[in-house]
């Protein structure tokens, strides 16, 4: 009996540390959701130009230069 109980408090630490990861995936979904929307709303292409920049990537590469062509056609209608 008391093996049958220890069996049982492993089981429920197991759905436990399941469902604390799926929480703080489900968490962590959510908040890159909302930072999409949040960058979206900007003008995409200079975001991201920006970030170019500061990373010191060289903007006359040609697919950089091809990503910030097709970042460009993004409106937020």
């Amino acid at each position: 009996m008391a093996e049958s109980k220890r069996s049982h408090s492993r089981a429920d630490r197991a759905l436990l540390a399941i469902a604390l990861f799926k929480l703080a995936k489900g968490g962590l979904i959510l908040g890159l959701a909302c930072g999409a929307i949040r960058f979206f709303h900007g003008d995409v292409a200079s975001q991201v130009a920006h970030w170019i920049e500061q990373l010191r990537i060289d903007p006359d590469n040609r697919l950089v230069g091809a990503l910030l062509t097709k970042l460009q056609l993004v409106h937020t209608k």
